[in-house]
């Protein structure tokens, strides 16, 4: 899109990007990863089943972690323990799961999630292709079909357990806290790789065992008993299914985790006495004495383990709620340690942390020093080539300071005139006598040079204060963002109406008569009068099965006299605070498609986007595309989306959260910083689209052949101080098709002649989302004759009217 002036730019991205893969491929976690993986793929199944080799490497694809490395390790394990035979079967089973990826490309998670690369139908797929064709080569039996469907899906199984846990892996040392499915997960990845050491005993002493328990201990240790029986029950499971495990042993790890969590609350000392006690107790009541059935020796070597994690170690659960307070059944509401409040500031510290970290300081006043010194380099330049002039020694090599003494009479009279520099060279005992005409010419020359260069250095003046005037107004603004929290505060005080009270009052007295445990109701009314519901209740499973949630959005629907659905829910990790999420429904639903290509000749795409549910059920489609190509474009890019996507998750206005980053961009004095912006947010309750467009390319909404084209008459972002924004608001009929596309796919035909998208679009037939995108970025290709020319983001919606 806008291409950068820097000559050596290719080649300082090509640097950087073999930099930042070595890097990456070299970091600590994934050196453990590579580690991991060459251990787990040494284990197998009751000596048939190898499906942890393959689900490792699918798993570091979906989290994108490089998979080259663990590829190697898990190749390597699987020769050298499993023999030619079992390296045959991963070997075959990689490719084909490689070439199903290359020629169908996987879908990306729309939402924040571990799994970022959806391939497991792809491994599944490899899996059953493999053991069919084994199949195929013997004797066709219905018992080896069987089989070998269970072991694609227990591969497929496992790669959903790996995807969740190596992100803990991944990001060990940065991230704080994980979810209960990422901690289990990377429990069960360690408990399986240890068991490649289940043979090696050393003085009777299990090393695989000692590994588990020190798992399950510090697990316990650090989230308490709900985090040590569960990680108990779920590392016994797959290491008993694994290995020999009994399901007494397994109950033992079970028991044994949750009585050491329990008793976490007493340090360390307290999870190991809670793990011996646990096993103690399942071995008397299972066999009438008390020899453990763990190894006393294996659980005292563990725990010397426990004693040696430093406290600093941050392995605990992620808290979902935060600590929201939802008013009473008596129809109060408080805002004191509001989750939601202290969500939105986080999310300002981080916006202003994003913007600020690009830019440098204001500098203070320039001083005349400083512009006379400039005004002399000015002048000395421009009249480097100009050897033939008679005065060219006394300006270019500014002899006895004559420079200086122009810039003081320019200083007054803002020109100067030919008079004025007889004087001056007079004063430096230089005598101009202009009989000869030559003399003359030269003498014009000067003035003219003179004054052009110190005009130039007005302006570049002019300029430089001009950019301190803004960045003093930016950095306020960003001093003072923190009153949008106070405003927001202000207006969520001020729409506590006692008709709002009076309808929580009433669906909480409801509820609980229905034998609905609510502790607290809160209820709202967003802009486009959709109504969701908040209900603070007593934790119980049974809250979460069908029958109790449809009992439940049926008693709202007949109070609000609406039809209510269940939208999600949250827990927080030790139960104290559950929230279900209850709304109006949406009259429309969405199906997304994405495809995108980087240019050919660079190593990080300019181009961003985001796809995203927003918390009022609004749905987010966005495309920036940064200035130029490469790792800066990219940077600029990411970070335009990445405070949207914060600020407008959190609540904040579209409008607000644009200027923001528009000013954020402008900051930046070293270099300049570009991106458009294509945001797109599609209202599902009450069937619009909301499209603001700032240098980007068209949007288009096709409805049977009818193609309607929304343009872009806004600057990009970051170009100009004072951004105007204009938001076209459409509304959308069943089936409408919305396509987004950065300006790579739609220049890529000279679109001066007629709008190739536009022509394909109407003879398209196909309203699968997905395959629309890969088609857009195909043709986009061939119409830059089989190259991407630049970088190509297509995203497009389908809206559905329900039915």
């Amino acid at each position: 899109m806008f291409q950068s002036s820097k000559e050596a730019r290719g080649t300082s991205d090509n640097i950087i990007s073999i930099k930042n893969l070595t890097k990456e491929i070299f970091k600590v976690q994934n050196i453990v990863i590579y580690i991991l993986s060459f251990f787990i793929s040494m284990v197998s199944i009751r000596n048939e089943v190898l499906p942890f080799g393959l689900a490792i490497i699918a798993a570091c694809l979906g989290t994108e972690i490089p998979i080259f490395m663990v590829f190697c390790f898990s190749g390597i394990s699987t020769l050298i323990f499993q023999g030619v035979n079992g390296f045959g079967v991963f070997f075959f089973t990689s490719l084909i799961y490689f070439l199903s990826i290359i020629i169908s490309k996987p879908k990306y998670s729309l939402e924040e999630r571990n799994e970022i690369v959806k391939t497991g139908g792809k491994l599944f797929f490899a899996c059953f292709i493999v053991s069919l064709i084994n199949n195929i080569r013997g004797s066709f039996l219905v018992y080896n079909l069987f089989m070998g469907t269970i072991v694609s899906c227990l591969t497929y199984s496992f790669y959903k357990i790996f995807v969740n846990g190596i992100v803990v892996l991944r990001d060990f040392g940065n991230k704080k806290a994980y979810t209960l499915e990422e901690l289990i997960g990377c429990a069960i990845i360690i408990g399986i790789a240890s068991l490649a050491f289940s043979k090696f005993n050393i003085l009777g002493i299990n090393v695989s065992n000692c590994i588990i328990i020190f798992l399950i201990l510090v697990l316990g240790w650090k989230n308490g008993m709900l985090l040590g029986g569960v990680s108990g029950i779920t590392v016994g499971l797959a290491v008993g299914m694994v290995g020999d495990g009994s399901l007494i042993q397994i109950a033992a790890f079970a028991v044994s985790g949750i009585l050491a969590g329990f008793l976490n609350r007493f340090g360390k000392l307290g999870v190991i006495i809670g793990f011996i006690l646990g096993n103690s107790i399942l071995t008397y009541l299972y066999s009438g004495n008390i020899e453990t059935i763990i190894h006393f020796r294996e659980i005292f070597i563990a725990s010397i383990g426990l004693l040696f994690v430093p406290t600093t170690v941050k392995l605990d659960l992620e808290d979902l709620i935060g600590n929201t307070k939802l008013i009473s059944d008596e129809g109060e509401y408080r805002l004191e340690s509001n989750g939601e409040v202290k969500h939105k500031l986080n999310v300002v510290a981080e916006a202003i942390n994003e913007i600020t970290k690009k830019f440098t300081s204001i500098e203070e006043e320039v001083s005349i020093e400083t512009i006379r010194n400039e005004f002399v380099e000015i002048l000395e330049s421009n009249f480097e080539d100009k050897k033939n002039n008679i005065f060219y020694d006394e300006i270019y090599k500014n002899l006895d300071g004559i420079d200086n003494d122009i810039f003081l009479v320019l200083q007054q009279k803002d020109s100067i005139l030919e008079e004025d520099i007889k004087e001056i060279f007079r004063i430096h005992n230089n005598f101009i006598v202009d009989q000869y005409e030559y003399i003359k010419d030269d003498l014009s020359e000067l003035i003219s040079i003179i004054n052009k260069s110190y005009k130039m250095n007005n302006i570049d003046n002019a300029k430089k204060e001009e950019k301190q005037i803004q960045n003093t107004k930016i950095v306020n603004e960003l001093e003072n963002v923190k009153n949008i929290i106070t405003d927001v505060v202000k207006d969520t005080e001020e729409k506590r109406k006692p008709e709002v009270r009076k309808i929580e009052q009433e669906i909480g007295i409801v509820l609980n008569k229905k034998n609905f445990p609510v502790n607290g109701v809160r209820y709202r009314k967003i802009e486009n009068g959709k109504l969701v519901i908040d209900l603070k209740l007593d934790f119980s499973e049974d809250l979460r099965q069908r029958e109790k949630i449809v009992n439940i959005s049926d008693t709202i629907s007949k109070i609000l006299a609406k039809k209510v659905v269940f939208q999600k829910d949250k827990k927080s990790s030790n139960n104290d605070i559950y929230i279900q999420t209850y709304s109006t429904e949406d009259k429309f639903s969405v199906q997304v498609g994405m495809a995108k290509i980087t240019k050919d000749d660079s190593n990080f795409s300019g181009d961003s986007n985001l796809q995203l549910k927003l918390d009022d059920g609004k749905f987010l489609l966005a495309i920036s595309d940064g200035m130029g190509t490469g790792l800066d474009a990219r940077e600029t890019s990411g970070s335009v989306l990445k405070v949207l996507k914060n600020f407008l998750v959190a609540g904040f206005e579209k409008e607000k959260t644009i200027e923001l980053i528009n000013s954020g961009l402008n900051l930046g004095l070293n270099e300049e910083m570009y991106s458009s912006l294509d945001l797109a947010i599609l209202d599902l309750y009450e069937g619009s689209l909301y499209s603001i467009k700032n240098g980007c390319s068209n949007t288009y909404i096709k409805n049977k052949k009818n193609i309607k084209i929304l343009k872009s008459e806004q600057m990009p972002l970051g170009i100009v101080n004072e951004i105007s924004l204009s938001e076209q608001v459409i509304k959308f009929q069943d089936g409408d098709i919305i396509v987004l596309a950065s300006d790579g796919v739609v220049e890529s035909k000279d679109i001066t002649k007629n709008d190739w998208l536009e022509e394909f679009l109407k003879n398209s037939s196909t309203n699968n989302v997905q395959k629309l995108a890969d088609l857009i970025l195909a043709e986009a290709i061939d119409n830059s004759y089989g190259m991407a020319h630049d970088d190509m983001t297509v995203i497009v919606a389908k809206v559905m009217k329900k039915k």
